[in-house]
């Protein structure tokens, strides 16, 4: 009787295990932005990378986060817009559902877009 509930947790645990690896993590995915720019989110080490997939700026880097648990992230955006074309600016992102809010701030000054998932 021991042995089976010994291999019955065992079992489980395996399970459980292989569950949380095999799923991703909500953030990754095709999302749109304000602008109409599809993005991507990928895992890409221990972060999440966001690779811009059309538009003006395709094929470049829009920045990086990484997972702070409760649907919140925190990392480095890349700005594009005219005149701080390619500065990077600390960002926080919050997940509800299939919308991403991401909040830019540097110098004290925070900027906000809305992302919906593609």
């Amino acid at each position: 009787m021991k042995r089976i509930a010994i291999r019955t947790a065992m079992l489980a645990a395996i399970v459980l295990a292989g569950a949380s690896t095999a799923f991703a993590d909500p953030i990754e995915g095709m999302w749109r932005n304000k602008d109409k720019v599809l993005l991507k989110v990928s895992k890409c080490g221990a972060e999440f990378c966001i690779d811009v997939m059309d538009g003006q700026y395709k094929g470049k880097r829009s920045g990086t986060l990484k997972a702070d648990g409760g649907g919140k992230y925190s990392g480095t955006l890349t700005k594009f817009s005219l005149g701080a074309l390619g500065k990077n600016i600390a960002g926080k992102a919050t997940l509800s559902g299939n919308s991403l809010s991401l909040v830019g701030t540097k110098f004290g000054m925070s900027q906000t877009d809305n992302w919906t998932r593609q």
